[in-house]
């Protein structure tokens, strides 16, 4: 009885002393070294073993096997079909098939996460990516404007539809302000920033005109004392703009300050 791979090894050597060409012996080799990881060496007594008999199934089933430890594994499959086709009953070859599929799976994924890693996206998005969300958010904001506007130039529209425009407006300004912050950065944050300033610049100057110049006073005052219908769509103008101006601001600076603490804990992982 042999107590160790070390007293096995020995002992096949010896056989094979005596008969090279034992095909048995050169197999159970074959085995003793692919046990303790000499893979390369374990691959050139298979061969022996194939150029000695080219129809040995197990020989083909340890040549796949071997040859998937190296991470050859397009070898390997080729190798385990050429055993299947020698021998298609044999359950063993069929499990040692999986292994290697799954094992070049692994390795598949394993390669396209390194990918990912070493080629990551640009951080803030490319050109194209930039206009186009500033384009959106352009908009967005004129949506708004559009649909505040319309009780004032359109009273007999349906109110309907000017909520409608203005909660997409304001929708888009919010939702395009956070995802540029949270997924782009500071740059992102500046457009938002700017839309805003646009806001504020077009309520700022509606309340000069419209609240400060005596121009401007007698025009408003005379619009609302002609049709005091006028006064609630103004008023909500107004507030609509203050709103656009303020909350898209405050939802990208959290998105951004989201995106920072985000990045931060990835790196960690």
């Amino acid at each position: 009885k042999l107590q160790n791979p070390v007293e096995a090894f020995n002992t096949v050597e010896q056989v094979l002393h005596i008969a090279p060409n034992n095909v048995t012996a050169l197999v159970l080799k074959g085995q003793l070294l692919g046990t303790v990881g000499r893979f390369q060496e374990a691959l050139e007594v298979v061969d022996q073993v194939l150029k000695k008999d080219t129809n040995n199934a197990l020989a083909w089933s340890m040549r796949a096997a071997l040859l998937s430890n190296t991470d050859q594994y397009q070898m390997a499959l080729q190798a385990i079909e050429h055993s299947l086709e020698l021998d298609p009953n044999d359950p063993e070859t069929y499990a040692i098939k999986m292994s290697i599929m799954g094992q070049m799976a692994a390795y598949q994924s394993k390669g396209n996460s390194k990918k990912l890693l070493i080629h990551p996206p640009s951080k803030q998005g490319g050109a194209a990516s930039f206009f186009i969300d500033l384009g959106l958010q352009f908009l967005g904001l004129m949506l708004g404007i559009v649909g505040v506007g319309l009780p004032i130039l359109k009273p007999t529209l349906p109110i309907s539809v000017a909520l409608i425009l203005q909660s997409l407006g304001l929708a888009i300004l919010c939702i395009n302000a956070a995802r540029g912050s949270f997924l782009y950065g500071f740059a992102r944050f500046l457009v938002t920033l700017l839309i805003s300033g646009i806001a504020v610049a077009i309520l700022a100057a509606g309340v000069i005109l419209g609240g400060v110049t005596k121009i401007g006073t007698g025009r408003v005052y005379v619009m609302i004392l002609n049709n005091h219908a006028l006064l609630v769509p103004l008023l909500f103008f107004g507030t609509w703009l203050a709103a656009a101006a303020a909350i898209p601001v405050l939802i990208s600076l959290l998105s951004l300050i989201a995106g920072l603490i985000f990045g931060v804990r990835r790196k960690k992982k």
